[in-house]
């Protein structure tokens, strides 16, 4: 159902018999209510709504990290519950398993276009971690985009994503 309000969105005009316009209105994907969680299967229990590369392994309800090359995972817009908004707060919630060292990731829109969140180091453990979408999310989605250093394999489970 969403992908088929995504198609309508966009603007919509109604016109009189002659062709001449009657009104004018602009539909636009819900937002998603305040709290509202936004990723799908965020403890990973299948890779239905994910896409890796081959540096990124989802089994075992957590998308594992080989650390052998710079890779991503990613949940595209039309498999989250609801999309990613321009200037919009966000919190960020994930684990992250690791058993020594840091899992160094950068967090994007799906094109890689737009900035989330800068690249930063997490150790083992739960993270919080708010953003500000820019006013151009592009075509959404989230990815994570880990920076190998070649000793620092790591786990990320419990995906949750809100609107402040």
């Amino acid at each position: 159902m969403k992908r088929f309000f995504s198609i309508l969105t966009g603007l919509f005009l109604l016109a009189s018999i002659q062709g001449q316009v009657v009104s004018s209105s602009t539909w636009f994907a819900p937002a998603v209510a305040a709290g509202g969680e936004m990723i799908t299967d965020g403890d990973f229990p299948n890779s239905d709504n994910w896409s890796t590369d081959d540096n990124f392994t989802v089994a075992g309800d957590s998308a594992a990290y080989d650390d052998v090359g710079n890779g991503y995972i990613l949940q595209a817009d039309g498999d989250m519950v609801s999309s990613i908004q321009g200037s919009t707060d966000y919190t960020l919630e994930f684990d992250i398993e690791i058993a020594s060292g840091n899992a160094n990731f950068r967090i994007y829109n799906s094109e890689l276009g737009v900035t989330y969140v800068a690249t930063d180091d997490y150790v083992d453990g739960h993270h919080v971690v708010g953003f500000t979408t820019a006013a151009d999310v592009g075509a959404g989605g989230i990815l994570f985009y880990a920076y190998t250093d070649s000793s620092n394999p790591f786990g990320i489970d419990n995906i949750s994503l809100t609107a402040d």
